[in-house]
């Protein structure tokens, strides 16, 4: 912000203020404006300057109240400035980067037996400028400055489309000393984000978390962040509760990958991305890892879930049925080295196994599913009848 004093001992030109800003986070927008004048912050004292805008107040000659010239592109919403105070309060709606306000007030010195109506640049020097920012994904950014008389050196780095300390309109010559400056530089703050999930039971393996699903506790996570094209550790592990939940908090924005460590005693059945006010965020690598999670400031990632299942397993006996009943009779001799194949009938795959030396045969490990058991016929011996299993449920 630059200000300027006209010069006019009378008041007959009020003082300009001209304010611009450029960069922040994308969204960022100038929503409060405040200049306080009390540079000692002990009120109105020699050497100060006041906001002089009704007649017969503490102000000298004429006074001048506060007027916005210019404000294209955005609106003021709300002004507070009182006669003889030092505090000027102006807020705005769609302030945007490069959009720029330019408003007139008087401004009167303090001086020694009374006011002056001529508050050059060093004389307004020491007064301050506060202004905040917000965007979408942070926290609101507050940044402040005092106005220098010679301000050159700050503002013209920053590249502002502002007056310089020259500054000379409505005179033929250049005015340094009736100006001064105020630059604030700051830094916005993203807000957090967090990743949640559940690690569940999935009776039916259909990758969904049905009501009869239970939860899982104690499962291992751990997260990883993208950085220069790879994903590296964070450092940060968690395990899931009782309920089979687990969160990773207080995170930087960021693309994010998780990594489930397989619980023993399970399969996996997969996992399904979370996701982000109700809209899927990232995809499934693997079914132990979801990843390309990324997240904007203030962002949460809900339902990052894994579905694992307990292994089934189908058994069986090869026999001599002598009397060809289908039964397995007392004394009926078991077949040896009988050669088996377990078909899933969905996926397509087979695992063979052999019978041992009672002529028993298992197939462990399996996914459940619907299979498909075919034995190769034993030689010497013509093909008997077959008998289903049963299914029994092993409680853990």
């Amino acid at each position: 912000m630059v200000y300027y004093e006209a010069a006019a001992g009378f008041d007959a030109v009020p003082n300009t203020f001209t304010l611009t800003f450029k960069g922040g986070a994308p969204g960022t927008q100038l929503v409060e404006l405040v200049i306080d004048t009390d540079k000692q912050g002990d009120g109105l004292t020699i050497g100060d300057v006041l906001f002089d805008t009704a007649p017969g107040g503490l102000g000298a000659f004429a006074s001048s109240p506060l007027t916005i010239v210019s404000h294209e592109g955005f609106s003021v919403i709300a002004q507070a400035v009182a006669d003889g105070s030092q505090r000027l309060v102006l807020r705005f709606s769609g302030f945007d980067p490069g959009e720029r306000l330019v408003f007139t007030i008087d401004v009167d010195e303090q001086g020694f037996l009374g006011q002056n109506a001529v508050a050059e640049g060093n004389e307004f020097e020491g007064s301050r400028l506060y202004a905040t920012f917000t965007a979408p994904h942070y926290y609101d950014a507050t940044g402040n400055d005092m106005f220098l008389d010679a301000y050159d050196f700050k503002l013209l780095p920053t590249g502002l489309d502002l007056p310089r300390d020259d500054y000379m309109p409505p005179n033929a010559d250049p005015s340094p000393v009736l100006t001064a400056g105020a630059v604030i530089t700051l830094t916005q703050m993203p807000l957090p984000i967090s990743l949640a999930g559940t690690v569940f039971e999935d009776f039916n393996a259909n990758n969904t978390r049905d009501p009869e699903d239970v939860p899982l506790g104690n499962v291992a996570l751990t997260l990883f962040r993208l950085e220069q094209g790879d994903y590296v550790p964070t450092g940060l592990t968690t395990v899931t509760d009782a309920s089979g939940a687990y969160r990773f908090d207080h995170l930087l924005p960021g693309r994010y990958r998780i990594v489930e460590t397989q619980p023993q005693g399970y399969l996996s059945v997969g996992a399904r991305a979370g996701t982000v006010a109700g809209q899927t965020r990232g995809s499934v690598a693997t079914p132990d890892v979801l990843t390309d999670i990324d997240l904007a400031g203030g962002e949460d990632s809900l339902n990052n879930d894994f579905a694992e299942v307990r292994p089934a397993s189908l058994c069986g006996y090869v026999y001599h049925d002598a009397n060809d009943n289908g039964v397995r009779d007392q004394g009926e001799s078991p077949i040896a080295n009988a050669e088996l194949r377990v078909q899933n009938v969905a996926a397509g795959f087979s695992v063979t196994v052999w019978t041992d030396a009672t002529g028993l045969w298992c197939a462990e490990g399996l996914l459940p599913g619907e299979y498909r058991v075919l034995e190769v016929q034993p030689a010497g011996y013509l093909d008997g009848r077959d008998a289903p299993g049963s299914r029994r449920i092993i409680a853990q």
